[in-house]
C-alpha cells in the first residue's frame, strides 16, 4: 500500500522509476549536448564501482553492509534493500549448511560465502568451529580436493609453477594482500589421497582456515601457496579438468 512509502506514494515511485529507466537506455541527442554525455558517463562509472564492490569481500558485507556504506560504494540496488544485521547473516549461512546433506556440497557454501562476504564468514567459522571445522578441513577437504576440477573456485591462494622459474618474486608481489603466514604444498601427498599436484591448492586453503577458526586472524594475512612442479598422478594428467601443469612431477634431485 502507499502507506508503505512515507515520503513518497507508489504511484510516484513507480513513475520515477520508469523516467530513471527510460533514461538509462535512451542515447544521448544531439540537442542534449554534453551535459547528457556526461552524466551517463558519470552512471556508468558509479555502475562499475557498485560492481567491483560488490565482488570484492572486503569492501562489503553482504546484506549486513550498512545504509550510508551502501550508497557510498554505489550498492543501492544492487544489494536487496533491507540491512540485516552481522548475526542474521551467521544464521542465514548455518540454516543453508544444515540444509544440505552432503559435506561437500557445505564446503561449497562456505567457499562461496569466504568469496563474497569475508566479514560474515570469518564470524561464522569462529563461532562455529566445533560444528564446521570438518567440512573446511578433515575430512571434507580431502574430498574437496579430490573434485578441485570441478569445484574451483575463484583463486583463495597462490599458483608457483615451474615455469614462472626467474620471475617468481613477480608472481608472488601478484597477491594483493598483506602476509603474515604461507602455507606450502607441492601437492604430493595430501592426506594419504597420493599424487594430488595442483589440486593439493584445497589441503592449504583449509588449513590457512584453520587458523582464522581457531584465532580469528584474517584469511587474507595468510597466504595459501602451491608449487606446481606436474604430477605422477596419470588418472588427472589424463583428464579434462586437471588444473596443473599437464606434465609428469619434476625429479626432487632436478
Amino acid at each position: 500500500e502507499d502507506g508503505e512509502y512515507p515520503n513518497m506514494s507508489r504511484r510516484q515511485l513507480l513513475l520515477e522509476t520508469g523516467t530513471a529507466a527510460a533514461v538509462l537506455s535512451s542515447e544521448p541527442s544531439e540537442a542534449s549536448g554534453e551535459t547528457a554525455v556526461a552524466a551517463q558517463t558519470k552512471a556508468a562509472k558509479d555502475a562499475e564501482t557498485g560492481i567491483q564492490a560488490l565482488r570484492d569481500p572486503l569492501a562489503q558485507s553482504g546484506c549486513a553492509t550498512p545504509a550510508m556504506d551502501r550508497q557510498r560504494l554505489r550498492l543501492d540496488g544492487l544489494l536487496p534493500p533491507r540491512v540485516s544485521s552481522a548475526d542474521v547473516e551467521v544464521a542465514r549461512c548455518m540454516k543453508a549448511l544444515r540444509l544440505e546433506t552432503s559435506q561437500l556440497a557445505r564446503y561449497r557454501i562456505l567457499i562461496c560465502l569466504q568469496q563474497e562476504n569475508l566479514t560474515a564468514f570469518v564470524q561464522t567459522i569462529t563461532e562455529h568451529a566445533d560444528e564446521l571445522l570438518p567440512i573446511i578441513y578433515t575430512p571434507t577437504v580431502g574430498e574437496a580436493c579430490l573434485n578441485f576440477g570441478t569445484l574451483y573456485p575463484r583463486p583463495l591462494g597462490l599458483y608457483i609453477s615451474h615455469r614462472n622459474r626467474g620471475r617468481i618474486r613477480d608472481v608472488l608481489q601478484h597477491w594483493p594482500h598483506k602476509v603474515d603466514t604461507v602455507v606450502v604444498t607441492d601437492g604430493e601427498r595430501v592426506l594419504g589421497l597420493g599424487d594430488l599436484g595442483a589440486h593439493g591448492m584445497g589441503i592449504v586453503c583449509g588449513k590457512a582456515l584453520v587458523y582464522t577458526a581457531a584465532t580469528g586472524i584474517s584469511p587474507t594475512s595468510v597466504l595459501p601457496l602451491t608449487i606446481d612442479v606436474g604430477t605422477n598422478n596419470q588418472q588427472l594428467l589424463e583428464g579434462p579438468f586437471y588444473l596443473g601443469e599437464r606434465e609428469s612431477r619434476i625429479p626432487k634431485s632436478s
